[in-house]
Formats: structure tokens, sequence, C-alpha cells
């Protein structure tokens, strides 16, 4: 399924934020004295890192990047569940 014009400009503005919470919550966790806050910084950065590659996956899906696998039922786009980055994605292809 190809997404709109309107579709895919909110989910690249989407990528766009988790982006900015991926390097605030880094920068946040360098700066951070107490190593509780340290580590809840990075658990942060981490669930962004994996909600930025879902978006990102769904960007990629939608494209129909993935029209020359075996199955069509794995390319249904904005599967939020799926932290695969697009980078694993295209090694497959």
């Amino acid at each position: 399924m190809i997404l709109t014009e309107k579709e895919t400009t909110a989910l690249r503005d989407l990528q766009t934020q988790e982006k900015s919470c991926i390097t605030k919550y880094e920068k946040y966790a360098s700066q951070a004295k107490d190593t509780e806050l340290q580590s809840l910084f990075r658990t942060l950065q981490q669930d962004e890192q994996r909600h930025f590659q879902s978006v990102s996956w769904s960007i990629l899906l939608s494209f129909g990047r993935c029209s020359s696998m075996p199955s069509y039922t794995l390319c249904r786009p904005m599967i939020p569940s799926i932290a695969i980055s697009p980078e694993i994605h295209s090694r497959t292809l």
C-alpha cells in the first residue's frame, strides 16, 4: 500500500521529532551526574531509537521496497511493533 503525500509527510515529521528526542536524551545522559538519571536517559534514548526505526520501517514499506519479497503479507505498512532498522531490511533484499 502506497501512502498519500500527507501521510508520508506526517511520518517524516515524526521521524524528525524522534531523531531530535534521541539526540536530546543522549545529551542529557552525558550531562547527568547521577547514575540513575544517566540510566533513565539512556533507556529513554533507546526507546526513541526503536520508535525512529519503526517509523523508518513504515516509510520504507510504503514505497514498495519490499515488493520483491516472497510474501505480500510481509509488506503491510504502518507496523508499529516492528523495530527493524531500514539498514537491516535493505540487506535482505
